[in-house]
């Protein structure tokens, strides 16, 4: 059983709950935030394995919120989410690609999402 905690970062809340679920069921410690000030609130004093952090956000671009987030919460491993080829090219830009672990691709697939997490 994983025992591994997660921060959860979806701008859609039921998507975000549904994922948050599925990852409980595994064995992960999960929290989600469906906001900026969420995510914030959540990395505030508490520490975290893993950040899924996806890509589009309402009111914010999750590149705008990514070194903000990795600087707050070093040590744990990021992955960018998101749909499409531009999420993968995104690795490849200056300041981009020493942030983040790797992509997960939306939508989420229970056996991709646990793939990406648990061969990292």
């Amino acid at each position: 059983m994983c025992n591994e905690k997660v921060l959860l970062i979806d701008g859609d809340p039921t998507l975000c709950e549904k994922v948050a679920n599925f990852l409980w069921e595994q064995g992960f410690k999960v929290e989600s935030a469906s906001s900026a000030e969420g995510w914030q609130e959540r990395l505030d004093g508490d520490d975290f394995d893993i950040v899924i952090l996806d890509r589009k956000m309402a009111g914010t671009d999750g590149l705008e919120n990514l070194a903000r987030i990795k600087a707050l919460a070093p040590e744990s491993r990021m992955f960018l989410a998101g749909s499409g080829p531009a999420t993968r090219e995104l690795l490849l830009r200056d300041g981009v690609a020493g942030l983040v672990a790797g992509v997960i691709e939306k939508p989420y697939y229970k056996a991709n999402l646990l793939g990406v997490l648990e061969n990292d």
